[in-house]
């Protein structure tokens, strides 16, 4: 994967557009921004790149984005429910 960092530029792009859609959305979206990410980086990037971007946007998710936030627990089970979902797909 040297030389090419698409799964950084693509999981620090979909961070990006998440803080910037959550000032106008709320809360209520957690997910907006990181599932099409992750269907561009399978169709461009690969297998690899992919997985990797999706254990870094579960860690993320569940820790700065998901409520609790700075915590790995998750207060509200439809949450849970979607983080699953989100890695399964």
């Amino acid at each position: 994967m040297r030389g090419k960092p698409s799964h950084q530029v693509a999981f620090v792009a979909a961070w990006g557009l998440r803080l910037l859609l959550a000032r106008w959305m709320g809360e209520g979206l957690p997910f907006i921004s990181f599932l099409p990410m992750l269907f561009v980086l399978a169709w461009w990037g690969g297998l690899w790149p992919t997985l990797y971007a999706t254990l870094l946007s579960v860690l993320v998710l569940d820790y700065a984005i998901l409520e609790p936030t700075g915590s790995f627990s998750i207060s509200h089970p439809e949450y849970r429910v979607g983080l699953g979902v989100f890695a399964a797909i």
